[in-house]
Order: C-alpha cells, then structure tokens, then sequence
C-alpha cells in the first residue's frame, strides 16, 4: 500500500489534535496561511515565527518555505541545530548548499543520497526535494524558462535517492516527485522541433506516476500526455482516447475533470464541432465557478485551472470557430493576475485577433505589443510569426493601414533579433 506522505506542519497539527480554522485562531493567521504552509507555498517571515513559537519547532522541522523562495532556519541557532540534527541522524544524506540563479531565482538546498541501502531516507531529505520542485513549478508560471539543465540535475538525485533504498514507503513518495519533476521538464519545452523530447518526459512521468501508486497522479500526467498529443499532431482521435483514459484515473478529482473538459473542447473547436465545444466550454466554466477558493489556488497537478484559464481557453476555442463576440467577452473580462505569466503571450495574441475582428485596431495593436513582448521574455517565440498573419489579415482591408504596419513591423523585428 502506498501512503501519501503529509507535510510536517500538518502531521505536528494533526497529533495535537487541531483543525487548520482552530490553529489559525491559536497564532492569530489567516487559514489561507496554514493552508499554503502545509502545501509547501511560502509563508511571511512573521507567519513562520508565531508558528514556531506555538509549537516549539524550528522552521525546518515545521517544513515551513520562506516568502523569498528560498528554504532556510529562522536563525542561526537553527541552522546550527539542523544542520547537526542532518549529519547525526542521516549519514547517508549530503547536505549541499548548492544554489543557483534562473532569471532572479535562487533556488535552495539540494540534496545528494549516498550508498546506505539499508536505511529509509530522513523526512527532511524528502521535504526539500519536494518543495524544490514547487519551486521549479512557480518559476516556470512566472515565464522564466530553459529550465531543463537544472531540472536533469534535481531529477538525478531523485533517482540517486530510488537507487539506494528499499523502503517502500519512501520509494512512493520519491517516484511522485520524480513524476512531477519530469512534468514539469516536459512543460518547460516550447519548441515545435523539441517537442519529441516533451514527450519523452511526459512518458516517463506517466510511468514514475505509475510506480508511485498515486492513481490520480497518473491521471493528470496521461492528461498531459493527451494535450501534446493534440498540440503535436493535431491527431483527435488519440488524444481523446487519452483524455478517455486519464479520467478513469483522476474519477472524481475536480481540477482535473475540469482541465480534462476545457481539453476537449479545444479538440472540438479543432474539428469544427462547435455545439460539442460550447457545451464542454460550459462544463468546465460551472467546475471551475464550483471550485472552493482554496482549491482553486492549488496547481498540484500543473494544470493550471481556474476560472481565469478556463476563459482563456474558452476565448482560443471560440475564436477558431469564428465566433468573435463570444470569444472577446471571454477574453476582456477574465483576471490576468490568475493566470500563469507563461500564459500571457498566447492570451493576449487572442485578444489582439478578438479585437481585429470588432475593428478595434488600436487595441489590437496594444494587446499585439503586448504578446510580443512577453513572447520574447518567456522563450515563446512560436507565437511572434502569428502577428506577421494577423497584420496581414488587417492589411487586406486597408494595405496602409497604421496599426498593421506597427504591429508588422514589431512582429519582424522580434523575429530578426532571436
């Protein structure tokens, strides 16, 4: 049997006996706060101290992630004291302070397992991979990209780790995190010509999923699977066969059965099946309209579903269908602060062709900018070329139409200079 492995904050809480609302009130925080602690989300400095000094523990052993990103003691009298704690209680746990810089980014402790076959891994070794792989997961919302090179090294060490236990429980809890750091390499390539070597991640995340035992991990990685199929090949029939698949795994799981819904309906708009679009568009509008707050924060499976990327999806579907005004009330009311910046280039590419079509040229031109711009800064450079077509569309019109010009002409210097 597999068991899921809980946070330490949780575990501590959970053997006292206390609910997320009754500690919230006992340290004066928010339960949003507990929340995102015992889901390895960073937490104030101020949040981290009351929490510390509730149950007398350090920040390490709370499993407590600093608001910067890094993971780090409170003091220096903590760090004294895990440090040894690490040293005496896990010879077989390497300790390195290896960091290095992704854009701003720092990331924090990795962690090296060596030789001792025999023995189950220290919890705290288990904690900091998984919240380094958060970590990966955040910076990749935040557009920074080519993080593969450094996702081979923190996959390594996972499989380091697989190499040289035996205990079945650790194994499950390290084959989860191997799966979703091998997601998230797959998630990181952008390129049309490197999209054989996404697959090749997200099959063997598919399969790291499957040994972890965690039924619904599976599910979320088939689902992905089946996304880049479509993107890939545009071949329909596998991808739903896919989506098919991954639902019997994921059952009931909200967030994914809404994800999997706003999949098949851009499958559907591909295919030109515009009733069978709009109805999917619907189900996955009232999933995520349904989802609590808390859970609509949480990106577990790095599917990204809210309320927001749902009408960011809707808006794309619809706009291939030819159905403009749906499309651009998608579009200019959904919330970008909830959408992964990684998201913003093709979002704003949808509302500059939205725009186009109501003949709002001087928006499209400052959406178009917009796409540009962020298409640069996020490696998706497969979206500027989208602009040259669009400015063209426009031109059939009007051949000296200002707007086309500027938005051509920003389209091929973005272009030239990649």
């Amino acid at each position: 049997m597999s068991r899921k492995h809980i946070h330490p904050l949780r575990n501590v809480r959970n053997r006292r006996d206390l609910t997320i609302e009754q500690l919230a009130e006992e340290v004066k925080l928010g339960t949003k706060t507990i929340w995102s602690a015992e889901h390895y989300r960073p937490i104030s400095a101020e949040s981290r101290r009351r929490l510390c000094e509730y149950f007398g523990m350090t920040s390490q052993e709370l499993g407590l992630i600093v608001d910067t990103g890094t993971y780090i003691p409170l003091s220096e009298k903590e760090s004294e004291i895990s440090e040894q704690t690490a040293f005496e209680n896990a010879d077989s746990i390497l300790l390195s302070r290896r960091t290095f810089v992704m854009g701003t980014a720092l990331f924090p402790l990795v962690f090296r397992y060596e030789q001792r076959s025999n023995k189950s891994i220290p919890q705290e070794a288990i904690v900091h991979l998984d919240a380094l792989t958060h970590q990966y997961r955040d910076l990749q919302r935040k557009g920074v990209s080519r993080l593969e090179s450094g996702l081979r090294g923190h996959i390594a060490t996972i499989q380091n780790m697989l190499e040289n236990t035996v205990d079945d429980r650790d194994r499950n809890e390290l084959w989860r995190i191997l799966a979703k750091s091998q997601l998230i390499a797959r998630l990181d390539i952008t390129k049309e010509q490197e999209l054989g070597r996404a697959k090749t991640w997200n099959e063997l995340s598919i399969a790291a999923a499957q040994y972890s035992g965690d039924a619904v991990l599976v599910g979320a990685t088939i689902g992905h699977l089946a996304h880049l199929s479509f993107m890939q090949h545009h071949d329909s029939l596998v991808a739903n066969h896919l989506i098919s698949e991954a639902e019997e795994f994921a059952q009931k799981h909200s967030v994914l059965n809404g994800w999997f819904t706003i999949v098949k309906a851009a499958i559907a708009s591909k295919d030109r099946k515009s009733e069978q679009c709009e109805m999917f568009i619907a189900q996955a509008t009232e999933i995520a309209q349904s989802l609590p707050q808390i859970e609509e924060c949480t990106d577990a499976f790095y599917t990204d579903f809210s309320a927001a990327s749902v009408d960011a999806f809707a808006g794309n579907c619809l706009m291939n269908l030819g159905k403009s005004q749906k499309a651009y009330e998608r579009l200019t009311k959904l919330s970008l602060r909830d959408l992964g910046e990684n998201r913003h280039a093709s979002t704003f590419y949808d509302i500059a062709r939205a725009c186009v079509a109501f003949g709002e040229l001087a928006m499209a031109e400052d959406y178009a900018m917009q796409s540009i711009e962020k298409a640069v800064a996020t490696n998706r450079r497969y979206i500027i070329p989208r602009f040259i077509g669009l400015a063209k569309t426009i031109r059939r019109k009007d051949q000296h139409e200002p707007h086309a010009n500027a938005i051509f002409e920003r389209a091929c210097m973005a272009l030239e200079q990649s």
